[in-house]
């Protein structure tokens, strides 16, 4: 092998990736859902899409991995997850009985509860001028307090259809198109770890993500939600639930989950 081909070998690695590929547990998300954790389904430092219908599990998905990040010690003390919601949907009394039903313990340990739930920083969000200054304050927030953000943004196609009220549909497509391109720079730049949640609309026939073409190809990573309307939907007088993984970066996946106590949950 000549001394080009051995250098063509070796691919570049950053210090992140260097981390996601051994697993490092500081950075690795889980759900407690056996299948989805051995897909990897959240990428570390990465943007990744939850999409479904109403009443998919979407939310109940997102709010499980911010209870299983924040009952991970490795994360405890240079992580934060940073929650911005569309219409409150995303409730404390939820997270909380998700943790102390994942914790038993936590239950006669209402400090500790508050720990974990003062991890998490909070903004109600509607318009996508107030998305882009959350993030710009978010910016400010990471560069003094240091800390690596778990961000989720629930129902960011609702968040952000304002910008395509009016006929100026271009200046819309440029500010969606800096959206996600801030969003990618706290994953780059800070290490970040972002989660949206969007519905899924027809087009031409087709289910398909909110919010158009360009947030379609923009993001590589998606877990499709999906609530079975068959006859064997309920088992043991619970809802059955299906998920799709398609990723450009790790392998597709689908499997059966169910909702719980716990959150997302395995279907058996």
């Amino acid at each position: 092998m000549s001394q080009e081909e051995l250098l063509l070998s070796f691919q570049d690695e950053t210090a992140l990736d260097w981390f996601v590929r051994l697993a490092h547990p500081s950075l690795s998300f889980r759900s407690g859902h056996a299948q989805l954790d051995a897909l990897n389904a959240i990428i570390p430092g990465e943007l990744v899409e939850i999409v479904g219908r109403e009443s998919s599990g979407k939310l109940q998905l997102a709010m499980t991995l911010v209870a299983e990040f924040l009952l991970c010690e490795s994360k405890a003390a240079q992580h934060r997850a940073v929650v911005l919601d569309f219409n409150g949907s995303f409730r404390t009394e939820r997270l909380r009985q998700i943790l102390v039903n994942k914790m038993p313990q936590l239950e006669e340990n209402e400090s500790a509860i508050i720990g974990h739930l003062d991890r998490v920083y909070y903004a109600r969000v509607s318009l996508a001028a107030e998305f882009e200054q959350c993030l710009a304050e978010l910016k400010q927030m990471v560069a003094v307090l240091r800390f690596v953000p778990f961000i989720i943004v629930n129902k960011v196609g609702a968040m952000l259809h304002n910008l395509f009220d009016d006929n100026n549909t271009d200046d819309g497509q440029r500010q969606l198109k800096q959206i996600l391109t801030t969003l990618k720079e706290f994953c780059a730049s800070h290490g970040a770890t972002v989660v949206t949640i969007n519905h899924l609309v027809d087009w031409r026939g087709y289910p398909t993500p909110a919010l158009g073409n360009a947030w379609i190809k923009g993001i590589s990573h998606r877990i499709f939600l999906h609530r079975q309307n068959n006859d064997n939907a309920e088992t043991n007088g619970r809802t059955e639930f299906s998920a799709l993984v398609l990723s450009e970066k790790v392998p597709s996946g689908k499997f059966r989950f169910s909702l719980t106590n716990r959150g997302f949950d395995s279907s058996h």
